[in-house]
């Protein structure tokens, strides 16, 4: 017997709950699921704290992550249109993240601009929309 996580779905896999418990294998989990949630019509998947490839379902499920049966992987919400999964059930965006998060001293938050299609440089110290990354020079232009 061992310590083991477990993610509920719903009826689109959608994680809905994870749930801790000590049994010998997946099996023995599902079933318990089952009965601690008093549902034996659940959809339950152990999911693996740590997780980050293949052999453990890309990652450990959190709420409101997706369950891929096909390909034995969860993976969080799209977050934006634009962005496409990659082989390993990340996202990425367009246009790929900045090389560096500073321009001189200054560090910088990124977050990405769905409606222009880029990566915005907010200065941390003002909090304030300062530079755009630049694909081509590979560095952080003032605005």
């Amino acid at each position: 017997m061992a310590d083991k996580y477990f993610a509920i779905l719903d009826e689109n896999n959608i994680v809905t709950d994870c749930i801790l418990l000590n049994v010998a294998d997946e099996a023995e989990g599902i079933a318990q699921a089952r009965n601690v949630k008093n549902d034996q019509s659940l959809t339950v998947v152990e999911t693996f704290f740590g997780a980050n490839d293949a052999a453990t379902r890309y990652k450990y499920a959190g709420i409101g992550n997706i369950w891929d049966p096909a390909n034995q992987a969860f993976y969080v919400p799209q977050p934006y249109a634009s962005w496409s999964l990659n082989s390993n059930f990340k996202w990425e965006a367009p246009i790929a993240f900045p090389t560096t998060n500073m321009v001189g001293d200054i560090q910088l938050s990124i977050p990405w601009d769905e409606a222009n299609q880029k990566w915005k440089g907010i200065n941390m110290f003002t909090g304030q929309y300062e530079y755009d990354w630049n694909t081509a020079t590979l560095s952080w232009d003032s605005i």
